[in-house]
């Protein structure tokens, strides 16, 4: 309830003193409350129990949260950008766009499919991000993960295809974070929680940027 207090207030609202708000609050928790009454709590990601957390990984943190930050930017101007000009070309029909943009997506995500056996660009990649989220995942194909969903995501978008962001800027952020951490590994004594916390912090840093509502 609270997030989507937040989400609405930033993005439709825009106003903080709206008139609106009472309703907005009202909503959230009756939609909780039907949604746990129905199908019980279901967590999007399950993370493990935190524990044996360093001061250390703070000094990753802002390096985390500009990269996947950069990368929520890169995704948005880039779409915007090459989306617009696809729709002013005359050569290809309008039609024929979203079936290109499908098929570069498809063979990009069987080539990481057949490189590294990870399906995480096609659909949410939720199952991807929650074994990086639990620490059951190589950091070396997470960074494989962040420019092939990226990539494909740009082109997806930008041929006129459609879909939501929250889910796709979620696993570039995530990805994004956990790849770092395991490079920083290599010279700094993380522990497998703090790789777990940046993992999360690049999340929230690629959504916030791209979406512009950091609450």
């Amino acid at each position: 309830p609270l997030a989507a207090i937040a989400f609405v207030i930033e993005e439709i609202v825009g106003d903080l003193n709206n008139r609106y708000l009472g309703r907005v609050v009202l909503s959230s928790v009756i939609g909780a409350f039907v949604v746990y009454a129905l199908i019980g709590r279901q967590p999007a990601f399950v993370l493990p129990p935190i524990e044996n957390i360093s001061w250390l990984h703070y000094l990753i943190v802002p390096v985390v949260a500009l990269a996947a930050a950069l990368a929520g930017v890169v995704f948005q101007r880039a779409t915007l950008r090459w989306r617009l000009r696809l729709r002013k070309q005359k050569r290809i029909p309008a039609w024929l766009l979203p079936v290109l943009g499908g098929l570069l997506t498809w063979v990009i995500g069987c080539t990481v499919f057949l490189a590294v056996g990870k399906i995480g660009v096609f659909g949410l990649g939720y199952q991807d991000l929650s074994s990086a989220l639990g620490n059951h995942f190589e950091w070396k194909v997470a960074g494989v993960m962040v420019v092939a969903k990226l990539l494909a995501m740009i082109i997806g978008y930008s041929f006129g295809g459609c879909g939501g962001i929250f889910a796709p800027l979620l696993f570039v952020g995530g990805m994004a974070g956990y790849f770092l951490a395991g490079l920083a590994r290599l010279w700094v004594p993380l522990t497998p929680a703090d790789q777990i916390i940046l993992a999360v912090v690049g999340m929230s840093a690629c959504l916030g940027a791209a979406v512009r509502a950091p609450l």
